[in-house]
């Protein structure tokens, strides 16, 4: 039966690193945030506004424009510009190869149903030809059925 000296895993290999589940991640992010109700702010003031003065930008600062702001106007000169005559010059055409015809499974599937391969004559759909050439309107509907099902009304039949 089995010819090889390895063993063959069955079910995948297991895996030698530590077991993790869905558990492990609520645990590390219990671990970064406060507990309940353990609020701790920043020590401060809460009866009046804090009087450290905050550094503010000078008003000289706030007027003037930066030249990242600029919009940057390059110079025209003769030596930014090459012109291209490959559209002036003649060129051999550019073209791909179409695929071979009647390679593709849909044309094949198409060339299986045809009636004749010479004349291309495709297969008659469902609903093309009736099925019975008789009149519905003399023939009662036990009797189309056994006509259907190519059976009579006699006992060799072993219908009736």
């Amino acid at each position: 039966d089995n010819v090889s000296n390895h063993r063959r895993t069955l079910y995948g290999k297991v895996s030698s690193c530590k077991r993790r589940s869905f558990i492990d991640g609520c645990e590390k992010h219990g671990k970064e945030v406060p507990a309940p109700g353990a609020y701790n702010p920043t020590a401060g003031c809460s009866n009046q506004l804090p009087t450290k003065l905050s550094r503010t930008l000078d008003w000289k600062m706030e007027g003037k424009k930066t030249n990242c702001l600029k919009v940057k106007v390059p110079e025209i000169g003769p030596n930014h510009y090459t012109i291209d005559y490959s559209k002036a010059e003649p060129s051999t055409r550019i073209s791909s190869v179409p695929k071979e015809v009647g390679k593709n499974f849909i044309d094949r599937y198409v060339r299986e149903t045809l009636l004749d391969a010479k004349t291309k004559t495709p297969m008659p759909g469902p609903g093309a030809h009736d099925m019975l050439n008789f009149d519905h309107d003399k023939t009662s509907r036990g009797t189309m059925h056994l006509q259907m099902r190519n059976l009579t009304r006699n006992s060799a039949s072993g219908y009736f």
